[in-house]
């Protein structure tokens, strides 16, 4: 994960990041399959610093300065987390398309795909995007929450009818594409040319993109197991002089139109904020909230699906505010949605064994094994060493209620 080939001057730069568990035989094979897939293993430190690629070893120093003992540990370790990403080649850049409907779409530079691999078969899917077209507030809106939701969240009444995600969602390049047709679903279910259990999948190009398969039909890899989640959680940067100056002006601490307009941002909402009541607006927008910097224009906010930073667009703070959120945060971010996939996949484990009463005593000695070492190894108690580090990581976990669902698990399996 690191920042040299990203455009900085983008208007909005946005990760869409999808957790995920793999399906696998023994833990031998989690990294083999990942690069039998295609994906390439990241470039380790030592050898950044023998060749000499000078903004990858500024990024370098900057997290190691960053991390905690704990996260260098887990990242360094190559046991338990390695780094991938995608084969793409110059003359086969990716572009991230969203299409809302036959008027409005839009499409995105992807500066990379990333993808992370963490004990238990945690996976988590970096699809790092830059906003270089779209300066307006209202299209970033829209580019952040149709191009989050990877799944029908419900069906119309008929095949034109409103539904919540995007119509087509996927990425392509100038050879090959991967597009799913949420409309084109829609249609053919209702004319029962579909199951609906074909309808709860989520977007299929996610797993061509993990399978490394754009313009290939090759035999899947790596075999996502299929969740609830109808959206991929948002990294997104934003820069804007006029949100900047909002910010720093502090008005939006009051009822009114900034501080909806903040709501509707950092919860990713298309258009208005969804919350209509002004109490519980003000509520959780001072929950997600982070105004440590609030006075020089920048502002951090962090929800259940989100971790959001609102900046100005001056080069002085690229290397302050917007580097350390790219690269930083973005370890972050992974880190503590790969702690909740795996409290959730132990969850699912526990509640299956016993619907099917299969709870035997192996069984349970076993299941506590691997609880303790995923709880020693991921569940880190301290992320970085520096003040605003350690405040986000607890935000981050509070926001995803780790601890509260940590909880849980532990007495289910006392």
């Amino acid at each position: 994960m690191f920042t040299e080939n990203v455009n900085l001057n983008g208007y909005s730069i946005t990760s869409f990041v999808w957790p995920f568990v793999m399906q696998k035989e023994n833990e031998s094979t989690l990294f083999d399959c990942v690069i039998k897939a295609g994906w390439v293993e990241s470039v380790d430190k030592q050898t950044i610093w023998n060749e000499g690629h000078a903004q990858m070893m500024r990024d370098c120093f900057m997290a190691d300065q960053y991390f905690s003992n704990y996260a260098r540990m887990l990242f360094r370790n190559g046991k338990c987390f390695k780094e991938y990403h995608y084969p793409q080649r110059e003359d086969q850049r990716l572009t991230y398309v969203i299409k809302i409907n036959n008027e409005e779409q839009y499409e995105l530079e992807i500066s990379s795909i990333e993808l992370h691999v963490y004990m238990e078969e945690i996976g988590m899917l970096f699809i790092n995007t830059v906003n270089t077209k779209y300066p307006e507030i209202a299209q970033i809106k829209k580019i952040n929450d149709y191009g989050r939701r990877i799944a029908l969240a419900f069906l119309p009444q008929d095949a034109n009818g409103f539904i919540l995600c995007a119509e087509q969602l996927g990425v392509k390049s100038a050879r090959a594409a991967s597009v799913t047709d949420f409309r084109k679903m829609t249609s053919e279910y209702l004319d029962g040319k579909i199951a609906t259990e074909q309808l709860r999948h989520q977007a299929e190009f996610l797993t061509d993109i993990l399978n490394c398969n754009l313009g290939h039909s090759f035999e899947n890899k790596i075999k996502p197991v299929v969740s609830c989640e109808d959206r991929m959680h948002l990294h997104c940067l934003i820069r804007n002089d006029e949100l900047s100056q909002m910010i720093q002006e502090g008005e939006w601490k009051q009822h009114g139109e900034q501080e909806e307009l903040l709501y509707s941002l950092l919860f990713a909402d298309p258009s208005d904020a969804t919350c209509r009541d002004d109490e519980m607006r003000q509520t959780l927008l001072l929950k997600a909230l982070y105004p440590r910097w609030a006075d020089y224009g920048t502002i951090h906010g962090i929800t259940n699906y989100s971790m959001m930073a609102l900046t100005g667009r001056t080069e002085w703070i690229n290397e302050s505010v917007v580097r350390p959120f790219l690269l930083e945060y973005g370890y972050m971010l992974s880190v503590v949605a790969a702690q909740k996939t795996g409290i959730e996949k132990f969850m699912m484990e526990l509640t299956e064994d016993t619907f099917d009463d299969k709870e035997d005593v192996p069984t349970k000695e076993k299941r506590r094994k691997r609880w303790k070492r995923f709880n020693t190894i991921l569940m880190l108690h301290e992320f970085s060493t520096q003040d605003q580090g350690t405040e986000l990581y607890d935000l981050l976990k509070q926001q995803m209620k780790i601890e509260e669902r940590a909880a849980w698990l532990q007495r289910m399996m006392d």
